[in-house]
């Protein structure tokens, strides 16, 4: 008897929680970006609003949004277009200011597959209720502790999303940061 109680009241506790399942979607791009999406976004690391107020304000107007608008999609639009034009290739991410947006799009015309973190993923997070979330691109993947190492833009070098600036983060690609939870991961690839 007690252990029918014990699985009643699992049954009760699982049915009432709630499950996320991340979700992983991939983009066909015409020709592989991945190493030279890295190596662009490494090159704005370090710059800040306050010094470097030009450079953000030509992130922004890639995705035609105002000086003062959260810029991290922006910067992500931003270096892939420059990918993109000097391979001569067509960008295919979405031209927008929300970087779930970005998500969305994936997931009405992407191919799903295994959520498992790449280098060179998208990695988007997004708030509760709200449209608002972040994103960056996953540089390295440290399998051992579902840990990746993210170049975003608007962050911070505190734990905190916002901050102003171009920085390297160590995120879990499971686990939320404040009140953004993980979303997904979008992968870019040629591969057919």
């Amino acid at each position: 008897m007690n252990n029918i109680l014990k699985i009643l009241f699992v049954l009760l506790i699982a049915s009432s929680v709630k499950l996320t399942c991340l979700e992983k979607y991939v983009l066909k791009e015409s020709i592989e970006t991945k190493e030279l999406r890295i190596k662009e976004v490494n090159k704005y690391l370090g710059i800040t609003e306050e010094k470097n107020n030009n450079i953000i304000y030509e992130f922004q107007k890639s995705v035609d949004i105002s000086k003062n608008a959260a810029w991290c999609y922006a910067f992500q639009y931003y270096c892939y277009n420059n990918v993109c034009n000097d391979l001569g290739i067509t960008n295919i991410l979405p031209k927008t200011g929300v970087s779930n947006e970005l998500f969305n799009y994936a997931k009405r015309i992407g191919e799903k597959q295994e959520y498992r973190a790449k280098a060179g993923d998208y990695i988007v997070w997004k708030a509760v209720n709200s449209w608002r979330g972040h994103i960056g691109i996953i540089e390295k993947v440290n399998k051992n502790n579902n840990t990746v190492i993210t170049i975003e833009g608007n962050t911070g070098l505190e734990t905190v999303r916002t901050g102003g600036m171009v920085a390297k983060k160590m995120r879990s690609y499971t686990h939320p940061i404040g009140r953004l939870k993980v979303r997904g991961l979008i992968e870019l690839s040629a591969e057919r």
